[in-house]
Formats: structure tokens, C-alpha cells, sequence
């Protein structure tokens, strides 16, 4: 559609919201309009009409505007068809490939944080590793320790057993061999004398019991084998055994 014929269209629409419905299908001239209007109200002006105004003019504004974008579409946008498809198709372009770049840079910064993150994560994992590893290995040997303590004690032990029986058997056997070689040596009695009547009738004297010698009665009474010889003279006997029952006086110290 060409501009003449729009402006065409346009006229005769308002030509046509113009006429009045007199039945007659000339169109009036103003002058004409206004004697009419004149000689109808007695030659005065009538009273114009708002809503015939307001909706005359709504109906003027209703045809612009898609008047005004055909026209516009049409005329002015198909001149410069060429000028502008050009930028558009590059601009359209130029933005797929910086929202493709963004996108791009966006996973790769994704893939490095990832990664970033999966390193922290392996390292972590090595070093809890690790200390689990000492923690354990050191729990090790504590308990390495703690075995070959306990085992040295047992042992020790053992050892400090195997002594005191090995100790005890050798005394039992060397009591036994004295009393054996005592037992073989020739039982002796006492022969009283005046010193052994004093020593027996002021209570100093031991009542002899099987095994009993004069080492062990001088022992018993003093502390040491010191007395031996003394005890013997004064019993009148030379050996060391005494018979059981056999009344040996003490040596009086005080």
C-alpha cells in the first residue's frame, strides 16, 4: 500500500463519521451545516455534543496508530532493510560467541574448582592416612615395649624362682649332710662338775632335744659360736653332739 492511498483511506473515513444522517447522500459543506444548525435553533448555536467529540476523537486515535505501524513497517523499515541486517546478524553473532565464551570459562572454572577441591580432598584423605598410619604404628610399639617388658619381668622371674629353689634344695641338702655327718660323729654325755652343779641349780641350762649341738645351742643363747669351747669345759665334753634330754649348762655373761 502506497502513502497516497493510505492518506486516501484515512480521508474518506473521516469524511464518512462527518455526515450527518439526513437521508441525503451529498456531503454538506460547513456552511451549509452551520445555517441548518442555525435555523433549527432559532439562529442560535447549538450546544456541541462531548461524547460525539470524544468518541471522534478515539476513533481518529484507533486508525493512527495501526495506520502509523503499517506505515512504518512498510515505508520506513523497507528502506533500511540492508543497512540494518548486516549489524543485527553480526551482533547476534558477536553475543552467541560471548555467552558460548562465558559458558566456556564458567565450566572451566567449574572443572578447576572441582579439581581444586578433589586434590584438597586426596591430600586430606594421604595426610589422615598417614597420621592413622603413626598413631598405629607408635600403638605398636608401645605395645612391643610393653610385651618384652612383661616377658623380661616373667623371666626374671623365673629366673629369681629357679635361684631360690636351687638355693633352698642346696641348704636342705646341706642340713641334711650335717645332720648326717653329726648323726656319724660319737655322742658324748655330760660330766658334772661343781661349776655345772652352780650353773644347773642357778637356772643357766638347756634342755637338749634330738639334732641339738653345742654350735647351735651357742647360737641360740649368744648370738654366735663364740661360746662353743666355754660350753663344752664347762660340761666336761669334747664333742659337738649332745644326746636328746641331756640338761647343758650356759655360760653366765653377767
Amino acid at each position: 500500500m502506497s502513502q497516497n492511498d493510505y492518506k486516501e483511506r484515512v480521508e474518506a473515513h473521516r469524511q464518512s463519521i462527518q455526515v450527518e444522517g439526513n437521508g441525503t447522500s451529498e456531503k454538506p459543506t460547513r456552511m451549509s451545516r452551520k445555517q441548518q444548525r442555525e435555523a433549527k435553533g432559532g439562529g442560535k448555536p447549538p450546544k456541541k455534543n462531548k461524547n460525539n467529540s470524544l468518541l471522534t476523537v478515539l476513533a481518529v486515535v484507533f486508525v493512527m496508530i495501526p495506520a502509523a505501524i503499517l506505515i512504518y513497517t512498510f515505508v520506513i523499515k523497507s528502506d533500511t532493510p540492508t543497512k540494518e541486517a548486516p549489524k543485527a546478524a553480526g551482533t547476534e553473532h558477536v553475543e552467541i560467541e560471548t555467552n558460548q565464551n562465558d559458558e566456556k570459562d564458567t565450566k572451566e572454572k567449574q572443572k578447576k574448582e572441582t579439581q581444586t577441591k578433589d586434590s584438597t580432598a586426596k591430600a586430606d584423605d594421604v595426610t589422615k592416612e598417614e597420621k592413622q598410619a603413626a598413631k598405629e604404628k607408635e600403638q605398636q610399639k608401645l605395645a612391643e615395649e610393653k610385651a618384652a617388658k612383661e616377658k623380661a619381668a616373667k623371666e626374671k622371674a623365673a629366673k629369681q624362682k629357679a635361684e631360690q629353689e636351687k638355693a633352698e634344695q642346696e641348704k636342705r641338702a646341706a642340713e641334711k649332710k650335717k645332720e648326717e655327718e653329726e648323726k656319724k660323729q660319737p655322742v658324748e654325755t655330760v660330766k658334772p662338775s661343781s661349776a655345772y652343779t652352780a650353773a644347773i641349780q642357778g637356772g643357766y641350762l638347756h634342755n637338749a632335744v634330738e639334732g641339738d649341738t653345742i654350735q647351735s645351742i651357742s647360737i641360740k643363747y649368744y648370738g654366735s659360736e663364740a661360746y662353743v669351747n666355754q660350753i663344752k669345759q664347762l660340761n666336761g665334753i669334747t664333742a659337738d653332739r649332745v644326746p636328746a634330754g641331756t640338761k647343758v649348762a650356759l655360760i653366765k655373761t653377767q
